[in-house]
């Protein structure tokens, strides 16, 4: 997708004079190659999940028309490949100044409860809640992000602790 910073804010000025219904268009195209690849393609998924979120909630270009359909479409990728809740939990980490309040809105929309977070994800959702004041994004976004989480058994046997 876009990674230079010249190529990304020229891609952001074009969807801005583009009508919003092009832009939500475009950006649906973008989730379902996505959400049609297999989990092999984990790179590709990844990219194109990142390009929605920062359209969605960093850009401050795009955020205000992008915002909605973004989190609808990054909760339709999270369905196919749960994976994405880590991808997207540590960009938020990285993000945070410029999102605030709004990943909360994403990560009550996204399906947490498909998701199996890795210690990377624990150990940086164990830090929100210890190094941060109740009342911060950060401490809520923790404790939202655990109420959602599916504490039950997996009915993946391979998962399961030997006896």
């Amino acid at each position: 997708m876009v990674r230079d910073i010249d190529n990304r804010l020229a891609f952001e000025e074009k969807l801005v004079s583009m009508p919003t219904s092009e832009v939500i268009y475009l950006l649906t195209s973008f989730a379902n190659m996505a959400k049609l690849r297999p989990c092999e393609e984990k790179a590709f998924i990844e990219t194109i999940t990142l390009e929605v979120y920062e359209l969605a909630y960093v850009s401050s270009h795009t955020r205000d028309f992008c915002c909605k359909v973004g989190r609808e479409l990054l909760s339709s990728i999270g369905h196919t490949h749960p994976f994405i809740m880590s991808t997207l939990l540590h960009k938020v980490k990285h993000s945070l100044d410029a999102v605030g309040m709004m990943s909360l809105y994403l990560f009550q929309e996204l399906p947490v409860h498909v998701w199996k977070p890795t210690d990377d994800d624990m150990v940086l959702i164990r830090e929100w809640l210890l190094d941060h004041a109740l009342t911060t994004p950060q401490s809520q976004l923790a404790r939202l992000v655990l109420t959602k989480m599916n504490w039950g058994f997996t009915h993946n046997v391979s998962s399961h602790a030997q006896t």
